[in-house]
Order: structure tokens, then C-alpha cells, then sequence
């Protein structure tokens, strides 16, 4: 056998020798991929289909993450978030629901609208608008609303507001009954209160009374309500509405009211509410 016959033998051999090898490589790579298949752990951490710490969130049936990717975060889209009202901030509700702009606007309670310029006692002053909707006993002095103003500790008690109200009374049976009949009509007036607590009011103001609007006068027609403020306490002033209807079929009237309060100086805004 010639020496290059020789060197072609080992050639062969060689080939032979790298096939095997390359055989057991696939093997072993097979027999690897198998038992990892179901691993336990991938580098130390278990998965889960729920969000936990330590652990790898697994996508669900929609092939979405269940989870929040913000979490907790610091700011949005550069931004604090703030109850407040500051300047470049978004805007969050306060404990108590409220909602603050540059801490001049609050909206504290269905069908009101606070707006407040805060301050010390000195400079504090603002505007409530409330809607109040509330059925009387006709010629009866009916309790509709209430102001109040806070006993402050010490002697701080002194501010001042005035109250309009402006509204129609109405009186149908059902909203589609007939005979119906109304009538618009707007009051006003003041209270002052010095720093002990002692106030006083003015007399009741009526701006306008319209004309009755009656579709059957002889059955059913509204009268002139009569507005009275009742000094239930030195913080505590009930506005009351008389109103009478007449006709061969009287009913008890329904008011319905926007009410506006400008006041200044005290230290805790005043407080409507619905009686």
C-alpha cells in the first residue's frame, strides 16, 4: 500500500470519527431539551399565572399580561399626581371625594358647586350653588333648606353671606295629568355674624313674582309663595316656603330652587343642605 493510499485511509477514519460525535451532540441535546421541558424553576424562579413577587407572569387565555405594568408609579407621563389642584400635577380625588383646581374650584356634593379662593379668615371668600327640589305641604310653612356656618374655637366666628333663591313652584298630579299650574318667583336676603357668633339677618327680599300659569285656574292654581328665615341658631338659618293652591282640586305644590350663596370672611365655608 502506497504512502498516499495510507493518508487517504485516515481521511475515512476521521470523517467516520467526526459523524459519531456529531450523532452523539444530537442525542444529548434531545435528552436535555426533553428533561427541561417541564422544568420547575427557570434560574431559581417558579412561574404563575397571577402576579406575585419573585416569580414569572405567565400570559392567560387572551394571550395578555394580567397584571398592571405601571404598578405603583411614581408619576404619569411625567407628572405627580396631586389632590391639591397644583400647578402640573394630575389631578386626583381628595378622601372625601372632592375635586380641587389650583385650589379654587371643589365640587363636594351631588347638585352643588363650591368655588373657593382659600386664604386666612381675612381673605377667605367664595360662591355655593346648589339645586334643591322639595315637595311642601300647601299652606303650611314647610322647611326647604338650611345655612350654616361653623362655631369656630375662639373668637372667629365672624363673616358674612347672602342667599338668592329662584324657582318655580308647580303643582300636576302626575306629569301627565291635567289640570297643572305654576308659577316662578326669586327672594334674597343677607346675614352677618361678628367674631363671638352673633348675627343677624335682613329682612327677606322678593325680587319677582311671575303670573300664575294655570291650564284650568278653576281646579288647580298656585298662589304667591311667602319665604321666611327662621334664626334656629346663631349658625343655623332654616328657610322655610308657604305656598297655597287653590281650585275644586287642590294638590301640594313641588318647589324647585337654584340657590346661590356669596359669602366672605369666615373661616369655614358655609353649609347648605336639603331639609
Amino acid at each position: 500500500m502506497s504512502e498516499l493510499d495510507g493518508l487517504w485511509r485516515e481521511i475515512g477514519a476521521l470523517r467516520r470519527r467526526v459523524a459519531e460525535l456529531e450523532a452523539l451532540e444530537r442525542v444529548g441535546s434531545a435528552a436535555v431539551a426533553d428533561t427541561a421541558g417541564d422544568a420547575d424553576t427557570v434560574d431559581t424562579l417558579h412561574a404563575s399565572a397571577v402576579a406575585a413577587a419573585n416569580t414569572l407572569l405567565a400570559l392567560d387565555a387572551a394571550s395578555k399580561l394580567p397584571a398592571s405594568i405601571t404598578g405603583d408609579a411614581d408619576t404619569v407621563d411625567g407628572l405627580h399626581a396631586a389632590t391639591s389642584g397644583a400647578d402640573a400635577h394630575v389631578l386626583a380625588t381628595d378622601a372625601s371625594g372632592n375635586v380641587r383646581v389650583d385650589g379654587h374650584l371643589l365640587m363636594p356634593t351631588p347638585g352643588q358647586r363650591r368655588i373657593e379662593v382659600p386664604g386666612t379668615n381675612a381673605t377667605r371668600y367664595g360662591v355655593i350653588e346648589a339645586v334643591v327640589r322639595k315637595q311642601l305641604t300647601r299652606a303650611t310653612d314647610t322647611a326647604v333648606l338650611t345655612v350654616t356656618t361653623t362655631d369656630e374655637s375662639g373668637s372667629t366666628d365672624a363673616g358674612s353671606y347672602q342667599v338668592y333663591i329662584e324657582g318655580v313652584v308647580h303643582a300636576s298630579a302626575a306629569a301627565s295629568s291635567q289640570p297643572s299650574t305654576a308659577r316662578g318667583f326669586a327672594r334674597a336676603f343677607a346675614r352677618t355674624m361678628n367674631a363671638g357668633g352673633g348675627g343677624v339677618n335682613t329682612p327677606v327680599l322678593t325680587i319677582y313674582d311671575t303670573d300664575p300659569a294655570s291650564n284650568n285656574a278653576s281646579v288647580r292654581k298656585v298662589g304667591v309663595p311667602t319665604v321666611t328665615v327662621v334664626e334656629t341658631s346663631e349658625y343655623v338659618q332654616t328657610v322655610t316656603i308657604n305656598c297655597d293652591v287653590t281650585g275644586t282640586g287642590p294638590i301640594d305644590p313641588i318647589v324647585t330652587l337654584f340657590v346661590r350663596i356669596e359669602w366672605g370672611t369666615f373661616v369655614s365655608a358655609p353649609v347648605v343642605a336639603v331639609k
